[in-house]
């Protein structure tokens, strides 16, 4: 066996041996030649690091080896010429730039052009803040909070002049609302030191719109001693109306109010109106009480001490501190939300002159101080406490001057938050970890926090949230909103604890606003109402009617905006809307006009997408799916 073995080796040596020998003689000089010569060529290359010598080297060898070359026919003129050879020549070296194909041929040979991703809405992180510090704007905060305002007073004032021209037919030329559009788009860019004049522009503008729609409901008459309220939004809004007032004073009193001063709570529908009367209404006379019937309590008083309440929440203030202790909800009887104003900066800490480790930094909060709390306004319909303070570093020195105005009104779930800030300490450049803002705090670490986004709301995870609409915090059925009035940023700090922004360094503003809304039933609807303005014409005779709609939606997930008239042959024939749905949920609205409708569709990017909609009397039936944005037109 062993012998075989060994016979079997000698043979396969041999064998391959020969077929060494028999390859060696294949190989031509040329071969020999060239690949010693590239040997030596690339030595002298690696040698100097000359990586454009050893790729020239690469392509001589290739192009020896091929011994040919196939011509690719070029395109175009002049220098489009030698940027398609250029492009030619990259692409002749690897499929970096792809292949150069037609339209036709891309949709022909490819199965799929993109990727099927959904990205959430907390992956979609907006630069803006950073770079606006960086850049030195100025009011990196507060003008985001005064586009918000401007364009809430834009669509009111576009509402009223679309009520006006379908009531009395006329059409209004849409020239000026354009030109204050643009206006508004273009004082969000610049630096202005004064915007006051688009301002009173804007507002004189609006006023004049509501003027015009008192005149088509029959209101004209500037001798008229009632008030009446207009309301362009698509949902049924309460006012405070004063019955007396100051001379020449309008609206609801902010000052200290005599006990006789009382105001009325003036319902007003939506795309509708609602006449007052100063006079207060005759008193009734009351029903005899027997002997032995018990006395009624009064209500107690709604701002006393150090607590505001109303029918549906109790407010308890530190006194001293003068932050918010508690919101606490008489239907849960627990702490809903603690509020108080802080600066929030970080400062390196001092080190002993041995020690050798990385300085560290330390971020802390300021403390609140309450020097004066006073109750402005006790009642009845409404209740006023008023904070005057200073903000305090850790060590006592003081930062900050702070004036918070809490108002509470009676039958409100609507908390009203007025800020004044006096800084002595600027923030730090980083705007993300130095800032003065409104610091809200709750019990429940498993709540949900949500944002407002496009008109809806959507869940929020990240520790940086961008909303000039409301934040909520959802903990079961309850739900507490922060109305921002649109400030823009807020940051979360752990599982129970949110800043509201309200200076950066370059923010110029010292007054803000904010809203704490309870269990509010329609939250988008709610942050739009806190930032539209309330429209009372004083001096108004009584239309035909005390109170009444144009139009009427039945769906309060539904928010109508951008009302427009048609216009044929110079008459309004009909008017267009546009349609969103703000809380997911599928449904078949009414759209109720105040005149028999004719024909309507649900537009569409072409005409053959058109869908045609029932009308059933006065109502046109819209079917709308969730989040889904639509416009309709309308034909009398």
């Amino acid at each position: 066996v062993v012998a075989g073995v060994l016979v079997a080796s000698v043979v396969g040596v041999v064998l391959w041996l020969g077929l060494a020998m028999r390859r060696l003689e294949q190989i031509r000089r040329a071969r020999l030649l060239s690949g010693g010569s590239l040997v030596a060529g690339m030595q002298g290359a690696m040698f100097a690091l000359d990586f454009g010598l050893i790729r020239d080297i690469l392509v001589e060898r290739e192009a020896a080896a091929r011994g040919h070359v196939r011509p690719v026919r070029g395109r175009g003129l002049g220098i489009w010429a030698l940027v398609w050879r250029d492009l030619q020549r990259l692409a002749s070296f690897g499929p970096v730039l792809g292949t150069f194909v037609s339209i036709a041929q891309q949709f022909e040979h490819s199965g799929s052009t993109g990727q099927a991703v959904e990205y959430a809405a907390d992956q979609y992180r907006s630069p803006y803040l950073r770079q606006a510090v960086a850049a030195r704007q100025r009011d990196p905060l507060s003008r985001w909070r005064r586009f918000g305002h401007r364009w809430a007073t834009l669509q009111a004032l576009q509402t009223f002049r679309t009520l006006a021209s379908v009531v009395t037919g006329s059409p209004w030329t849409r020239a000026d609302v354009e030109a204050l559009r643009r206006q508004i788009e273009s004082a969000l860019e610049c630096d202005a030191d004064d915007t006051s004049e688009l301002d009173q522009s804007l507002n004189e503008a609006a006023q004049a719109a509501a003027r015009d729609l008192a005149a088509a409901l029959g209101s004209a008459s500037a001798e008229g001693s009632g008030r009446l309220a207009l309301n362009p939004a698509c949902w049924s809004r309460k006012w405070l109306i004063a019955r007396q007032t100051a001379e020449g004073a309008e609206g609801v009193p902010t000052g200290a109010a005599a006990p006789e001063a009382r105001s009325a709570t003036v319902d007003v529908p939506g795309l509708g109106f609602a006449w007052h009367s100063p006079e207060p209404p005759a008193a009734q006379p009351g029903a005899r009480r027997s002997w032995w019937s018990r006395s009624k309590k009064s209500a107690p008083p709604m701002a006393e001490g150090n607590v505001l309440r109303n029918e549906f929440f109790e407010i308890t203030f530190d006194p001293t501190t003068g932050a918010i202790r508690s919101m606490v909800d008489f239907a849960g009887r627990g702490n809903r939300l603690a509020q108080q104003i802080a600066l929030r900066t970080s400062e390196s800490d001092t080190l002993p002159e041995d020690w050798d480790g990385a300085p560290t930094t330390r971020t802390w909060y300021s403390i609140m101080a309450a020097e004066a709390l006073e109750v402005v306004t006790p009642g009845p319909d409404y209740g006023e406490i008023r904070v005057r303070g200073r903000l305090c570093d850790p060590y006592g020195r003081r930062v900050a001057g702070f004036v918070q105005t809490t108002r509470l009104e009676r039958g409100s779930r609507l908390l009203d938050l007025h800020i004044e800030l006096d800084p002595e300490m600027q923030p730090d450049p980083e705007p993300w970890k130095s800032y003065y803002c409104a610091r809200f705090a709750w019990d429940d670490e498993s709540a949900e926090l949500r944002r407002g986004l496009h008109g809806v709301a959507r869940p929020a995870s990240s520790t940086c949230l961008e909303s000039t609409q409301f934040v909520e915090i959802r903990s079961g059925s309850a739900s507490t909103a922060i109305l921002t009035d649109g400030l823009p940023y807020h940051r979360r700090q752990g599982y129970r604890m949110l800043d509201t922004l309200l200076i950066v360094q370059g923010e110029t503003a010292r007054r803000f606003r904010l809203g704490v809304g309870f269990d509010l039933p329609h939250l988008p609807a709610a942050a739009q109402d806190f930032l539209t303005p309330q429209f009372v014409l004083p001096g108004a005779s009584q239309p035909p009617s005390s109170t009444g709609w144009l139009f009427h939606l039945d769906a309060r997930n539904v928010i109508a905006s951008d009302w427009q008239p048609v216009v044929e042959s110079g008459q309004v024939a009909g008017f267009r809307v546009a349609l969103l749905e703000t809380e997911g949920r599928r449904a078949t609205m009414s759209l109720r006009c105040f005149r028999t409708p004719g024909r309507a569709w649900k537009l569409a990017a072409t005409a053959e997408a058109q869908t045609e909609l029932p009308i059933e009397e006065d109502r046109v039936r819209v079917p709308i799916g969730p989040y889904e944005y639509s416009r309709i037109e309308c034909r009398w």
